[in-house]
Order: C-alpha cells, then sequence, then structure tokens
C-alpha cells in the first residue's frame, strides 16, 4: 500500500493562454495535503516546462502529455508510492 500521493493540476484560467497550476504531495496514512510548487497567471510555455519537470516519463510520455495539455487546457496527474 502506498503512503504518498503526488499531484499536478494545470488549469486554463482565463480566455488568454495564462494557466494556474499546483503540486501537491498527501500523506496518504493522515491524508494531510503539502502544497510543493504552484505558479499563477504562468505562459503556456511555464506550463509547458511544468509538465517536462513532473515525474520521470520518458520523452514520448512527456510528449503525449503535452499533447494532452494542449487540446484541452488542462492537465490532471498523480502518482502515488
Amino acid at each position: 500500500m502506498a503512503d504518498f500521493k503526488d499531484e499536478l493540476h494545470i488549469k486554463k484560467v482565463s480566455e488568454l493562454p495564462l494557466y494556474d497550476w499546483c503540486q501537491s504531495t498527501t500523506n496518504l496514512a493522515d491524508n494531510t495535503v503539502t502544497i510543493v510548487a504552484y505558479g499563477q497567471d504562468v505562459s503556456l510555455g511555464t506550463a509547458c516546462k511544468v509538465i517536462c519537470d513532473w515525474g520521470n516519463a520518458s520523452i514520448c510520455g512527456i510528449k503525449l502529455n503535452i499533447r494532452a495539455f494542449l487540446e484541452t487546457d488542462r492537465f490532471d496527474d498523480s502518482c502515488e508510492y
């Protein structure tokens, strides 16, 4: 059973290409959430960089994540360990 859960959420916040993002860690033993990093009103390039830095996905995985993000203006992912 996992002890922690890392999450990354990115969403478009206006008609302009501006995004808010939040990376958090949840301690599954007591459900406490810690905000690891976040950004408000960031550019498309910054949002894509956050996706690139997220986890240890392969180059192909990163490209697929960015493509899905560009198609929906939203990115939600998590991993448990």
